[in-house]
């Protein structure tokens, strides 16, 4: 299927257009519990999600500190790979992307009753209809 952000093409097979992420209970590569984990650590100096990590050195030890992040956001080009490369490298299958997490989070908002134009004013759609086609999907409430 071809949409607006998947084109298609010759090397392009997979759709990821309808990526959600779920809990894997009892699983040491949950991305839920990643999410949590990831979230506890950074560094609240900064008010952005994206933080570039501390560098590890003989100063920095993540076993004996709360704080891996530096006071400074992620590039844009980190950031646009950040969700396949990480995922990925931690051997979660299927990889995650930016999208699953935006989709995820546009399911789960309009299933717990959240104003459109809420979530609208969050993800940057400008259109309920652009809203409503997360919704047409199953949801896994």
């Amino acid at each position: 299927m071809s949409t607006k952000n998947h084109q298609g093409g010759l090397n392009h097979s997979t759709d990821e257009s309808d990526g959600k992420m779920f809990e894997a209970i009892n699983s040491s590569r949950c991305p839920v519990k990643t999410i949590e984990n990831f979230l506890k650590h950074l560094n609240p100096k900064l008010d952005s999600l994206f933080q570039r990590p501390r560098e590890l050195s003989g100063k920095f030890k993540p076993e004996n500190e709360t704080v891996w992040y530096c006071n400074s956001p992620v590039g844009e080009s980190t950031l646009a790979n950040m969700m396949k490369t990480r995922s990925t490298a931690a051997g979660i299958t299927p990889h995650l992307t930016n999208h699953c997490v935006r989709a995820t989070a546009i399911t789960v908002s309009s299933d717990h009753n959240v104003e459109a134009r809420h979530i609208k004013a969050v993800t940057g759609h400008k259109s309920d209809s652009s809203i409503e086609l997360y919704n047409a999907r199953a949801s896994f409430h």
